[in-house]
């Protein structure tokens, strides 16, 4: 006779879990820093600063059954799939079955976190619907788990240096990013983006992971006394870095351009095609200095993507 003990603690549990359960995560605009840094035991990690952005958002809608099965719409969505599966495994609910649903706005290829907003969003989704807090490291944990490699968008009112391989925080500066607006642009609007994970990492060398101490340094101070223009001089020495491994077109003029209409940092995705223009929130004649790199960008060829705000 079937031992039926194991399938009714299931229905038992997924019964008291009935309740759909939602997840939202917004994007990230490319990285403000990006490279190899030292944590607190002397390991050499790969870890970034992502910029976040609200302009985009990836939602998921989990419901769970006592099928055993996970089913996810659109079907293409995979990563989102194994991160409901790994979240599952996790909180040791390996027989929950359920039905996700992922809907998100957010363009692929650009460098904007879509994957990573999708695997986010999702393992949110599961946790409401199981009613389980986690916390913000154990949301990066997963998401890492899930797809390789993952942005820190899940960390909502924190700026924290974060390992995107390892998973997790390298250091966290102790607050809230500075107040700054930026202009986003596509440097490659027609283009099929950038894969990350086919992406190979940058091998960087000894001088550069110097300045990465540096820069380092400098984030902190930046978060620390809440200085626009110090987050946006390492945005711009971390872009100069990545130059040498995913190059962005007219970048030297992108400079120019930027110093012309004032920027105080200029921003590059280390692993997409987007950028954006750094301003000091409330700066004379934002409008006007806005719209005057717009219409030279227009000229390049490249897209406007938004514009938006970063600790406002």
């Amino acid at each position: 006779m079937q031992d039926t003990r194991s399938f009714d603690s299931t229905k038992a549990k997924v019964k008291a879990y009935s309740k759909a359960g939602y997840g939202l995560a917004i994007c990230h605009h490319g990285e403000i820093l990006q490279g190899k840094f030292y944590d607190a035991d002397g390991t050499l990690r790969r870890g970034l600063v992502t910029m976040p952005c609200d302009q985009y958002q990836a939602g998921a809608h989990f419901v769970p059954d006592a099928s055993g099965i996970l089913t996810v719409e659109p079907a293409f969505k995979k990563k989102a799939l194994r991160a409901v599966r790994v979240t599952l495994e996790n909180l040791k609910e390996r027989k929950v079955g359920g039905r996700l649903v992922v809907d998100s706005d957010i363009p692929e290829g650009w460098g904007l976190g879509s994957s990573t907003g999708d695997v986010v969003a999702s393992i949110m989704a599961v946790a409401s619907a199981l009613e389980i807090e986690l916390t913000e490291e154990h949301i990066g944990a997963l998401a890492v788990e899930s797809e390789t490699a993952a942005d820190s968008i899940m960390f909502i009112d924190r700026c924290v240096l974060f390992a995107q391989r390892d998973g997790l925080v390298i250091e966290d500066f102790g607050g809230q990013f500075p107040a700054f607006e930026v202009l986003g642009f596509n440097t490659e609007p027609n283009s099929n983006g950038v894969d990350t994970l086919a992406f190979e990492p940058a091998n960087y060398n000894l001088q550069e992971i110097d300045r990465f101490v540096k820069l380092r340094d400098i984030m902190r101070r930046a978060v620390q006394l809440q200085d626009a223009k110090l987050i946006g001089q390492v945005a711009t020495e971390s872009s100069e870095i990545n130059q040498n491994y995913l190059p962005k077109l007219r970048f030297e003029e992108l400079q120019k351009l930027g110093l012309q209409v004032g920027a105080v940092g200029l921003q590059m995705a280390h692993s997409g095609t987007v950028g954006g223009y750094m301003f000091e929130p409330g700066a004379e004649c934002l409008d006007e200095r806005m719209a005057e790199a717009t219409a030279k960008l227009g000229e390049w060829g490249f897209e406007i993507t938004c514009r938006f705000q970063v600790g406002m």
